[in-house]
């Protein structure tokens, strides 16, 4: 179900994984994809390494620069980022939704809408500065 890359990276919502599994397969743009999988790797930093990056998470997501057991600090721009790829999911889930049990074609303006949201999320490709931020830790530890 997932897509294994050059760097090792799995990315587990490749072909929407969750979709398959519902029977609502298709394919999402790669920029959607790599946002939810940073999402995903952020958020067990954050709630299983206590926010600083591990050896799995440098592996996994070698586009975010930044050293063994440096803190990641999530700002406002990557907040947006993630909030904008997982509304992106969630109106792909709706319309898949709706033609599948509701027999109708989803919405056209929620289509329109993805489009826009996948379009201004392409228009900025990730790079170091819109990766989440690396602390500097003076503490030394």
């Amino acid at each position: 179900m997932g897509d294994a890359t050059k760097s090792g990276a799995y990315y587990p919502l490749n072909a929407y994984s969750v979709f398959d599994e519902l029977g609502f397969s298709g394919n999402m743009p790669p920029n959607i994809r790599q946002i939810m999988f940073e999402l995903a790797e952020i958020r067990n930093i954050i709630v299983h390494k206590a926010g600083r990056a591990d050896k799995r998470f440098l592996e996994k997501c070698p586009w975010i620069k930044c050293k063994l057991y440096e803190p990641i600090i999530v700002i406002q721009k990557d907040m947006n980022r993630y909030i904008s790829a997982a509304f992106w999911y969630l109106i792909e889930l709706d319309q898949r939704w709706q033609e599948k049990f509701d027999k109708k074609q989803g919405s056209p303006s929620a289509r329109k809408l993805q489009e826009e949201i996948n379009a201004s999320l392409s228009s900025t490709p990730p790079d170091e500065a819109d990766s989440p931020t690396v602390a500097t830790d003076s503490s030394g530890g």
